[in-house]
């Protein structure tokens, strides 16, 4: 969620001086954020559905408990983007846009199949991801529960390899980059990956051998993809070889990461992992990816009015400061929902036990 709140705050570098550029650059890291959560998520939904698919209440508690988590956070959020700041804009007379695009994308969670992908959609370009998880959850419990256990690695290996397959073969055709960064069929990889891990997490011999070697596995792939990304001049997605190569190590990078962390009891990533301030981002993170977009333009609009009122450049201290600004505004209004809206209704989970 950090990278994911650096990479966008990025909008207040000036790309024509050098050492903004480079910051650029290496803020644009911060989108593989996304693609560890889809690794992330892969493995922690994966573990919750093997350790419960016996259970008699499989189907109505997984979705009854995801229904609670997801649902009135991100509809309480469509529902502020077309009524209440409209209403506000109009009210104060400002010049900010609104978004009144198609909403049926939205409520139906498949923005991200919407033409565009939904990539210009103000306020709501971000929600792509959400998009992804949300057709991840409504067909994995399915999955996890038809498909026999043991052929459920060949599975999940078989979604891996037609993801892969699916960018290669539709990269050198000049597809657009966002084609292949949002479909659910060319992310399915990351997803899988993390699946993956829950499987060798319950496996004892499995566990044992990649848990020996996650860390060079981390190492060497994160390497590669570094590799390639400065072969190819560009760490993003609009790069051919992040679209192939790149993106593959990567995400099995993020995989050996999350091992290593879900299975060493000490460590610098147990360290790093459990450090007070980040599990305070990862507790309000849900919450934090479905509003920054607004909170952002909307104090990036106000940074820039005020700024041409008293007719100055604002220094780079001075951005970098703002910056740090719009991250904790967004940490706090999401605290403020994690304990006024989610944690009641997150409270009644206990009436869906498995």
């Amino acid at each position: 969620m950090l990278g994911v709140l650096i990479v966008h705050a990025n909008v207040l570098l000036d790309r024509t001086r050098p050492v903004e550029h480079t910051l650029a650059v290496l803020s644009e890291l911060g989108a593989y954020g996304v693609d560890l959560f889809f690794v992330l998520s892969g493995f922690l939904i994966t573990g919750i559905l093997l350790d419960t698919r016996e259970s008699p209440n499989y189907f109505r508690s997984f979705y009854a408990r995801r229904f609670l988590r997801l649902f009135p956070v991100y509809y309480g959020y469509l529902l502020a983007i077309a009524l209440v700041f409209p209403a506000l804009h109009h009210a104060l007379r400002t010049s900010m846009a609104d978004y009144h695009g198609g909403w049926g994308w939205y409520l139906a969670y498949i923005s991200n199949w919407k033409p565009g992908h939904g990539a210009s959609d103000r306020y709501l370009g971000h929600f792509w991801s959400l998009a992804v998880e949300e057709q991840f959850y409504l067909l994995w419990p399915a999955t996890i529960f038809l498909v026999p256990r043991r052929k459920l690695v060949y599975c999940f290996l078989g979604i891996v390899a037609l993801a892969i397959a699916l960018r290669i073969g539709m990269a050198p055709q000049g597809i657009w980059w966002n084609t292949l960064y949002r479909l659910t069929p060319t992310r399915m990889d990351a997803i899988a990956f993390g699946a993956l891990a829950a499987l060798a997490m319950r496996s004892d011999v499995w566990r044992a051998r990649f848990g020996i070697s996650a860390g060079s596995v981390f190492l060497v792939s994160a390497g590669i993809f570094c590799v390639t990304a400065v072969i190819a001049g560009d760490v993003t997605w609009k790069s051919r070889s992040i679209q192939t190569t790149g993106s593959i190590f990567i995400e099995i990078a993020f995989t050996a990461l999350i091992f290593r962390a879900a299975t060493s009891s000490e460590g610098l990533v147990k360290r790093i992992g459990t450090t007070a301030w980040l599990m305070a981002f990862g507790k309000y993170s849900y919450t934090i990816y479905v509003i920054h977009s607004v909170v952002y333009e909307h104090l990036v609009w106000l940074i820039s009015w005020i700024s041409k009122k008293v007719s100055v450049t604002l220094a780079l201290p001075v951005r970098m400061a703002f910056a740090l600004f719009m991250i904790g505004t967004v940490f706090f209004l999401a605290s403020l929902s994690w304990r006024y809206v989610e944690s009641p209704l997150l409270s009644m989970k206990k009436r869906f036990t498995y």
